[in-house]
C-alpha cells in the first residue's frame, strides 16, 4: 500500500492513518473504499507531499 501512496504523491504514514480511521468510523462499504484508493480525487490535500 505504501508504494502506491508514494507513486501517487501521498505521505504514506498520513495516508495509512487516514484510511484506517475512515474504515473504523464508516465501515467497509464500497463507496468508502472507492474514496480511499491512493489515486482517488476525494482524498484531502494534507495527505499529499508538499
Amino acid at each position: 500500500m505504501s508504494q502506491s501512496a508514494i507513486m501517487n504523491g501521498l505521505v504514506p504514514e498520513k495516508y495509512i492513518e487516514y484510511v484506517l480511521t475512515r474504515l473504523k468510523n464508516e465501515g467497509i462499504r464500497e463507496e468508502v473504499l472507492d474514496e480511499l484508493l491512493p489515486y482517488s480525487r476525494a482524498l484531502p490535500e494534507y495527505l499529499y507531499k508538499k
